[in-house]
């Protein structure tokens, strides 16, 4: 991501391989909202790895040598586990939230927390009603923190990759 975020900031596509531009996203999305001569930051979606690295040219080697690649490579599957930025905001004299989230490349995965808030507030009757601005505050933050105990798109719940994978480890020695 940072190679092409640099690419179209700098306008040096040339060295960069980039993908087909027919739904490449993430391309699509630098080029729509960044001038080619922009300097500002872009919050892109981005693993914790890459986030504490942001200074690599790529981390397309570190992002290999996660726990959550791995443990899926072995499984035929390369999904890596990104950590979303949540912006929210409260305006507390009005009653209001405000949340700003990035989509999920795979709108039917279950770490879609527009689809899970919107399921949280509309369907589950079993909840307490939310009375304020902090109760929705509170949902909000539950639905983003409880990404572990989720089912993950291969059908295994991300603690279960790093048990497995702490098990492996633990075997080898």
């Amino acid at each position: 991501m940072t190679k092409i975020i640099r690419a179209v900031t700098d306008g040096s596509e040339e060295g960069v391989k980039l993908r087909p531009r027919k739904g490449h996203r993430n391309l699509d999305l630098i080029e729509g909202y960044i001038p080619k001569s922009a300097k500002k930051p872009l919050h892109c979606r981005r693993t914790l790895d890459q986030y504490s690295y942001y200074m690599l040219e790529t981390t397309d080697r570190r992002d290999e040598d996660q726990v959550v690649f791995r443990w899926a490579k072995e499984r035929s599957q390369a999904p890596i586990l990104m950590v979303d930025q949540l912006w929210l905001w409260v305006l507390p004299d009005v009653g209001t939230v405000i949340t700003s989230l990035p989509n999920t490349h795979r709108p039917s995965e279950s770490f879609d927390i527009r689809k899970l808030l919107s399921a949280e507030i509309l369907r589950n009757k079993e909840r307490d009603a939310i009375q304020s601005p902090d109760d929705l505050v509170g949902i909000v933050l539950s639905l983003c923190l409880n990404i572990m105990t989720r089912v993950g798109p291969s059908g295994v719940k991300l603690h279960q990759c790093f048990q497995s994978s702490i098990n492996t480890i633990v075997s080898d020695l």
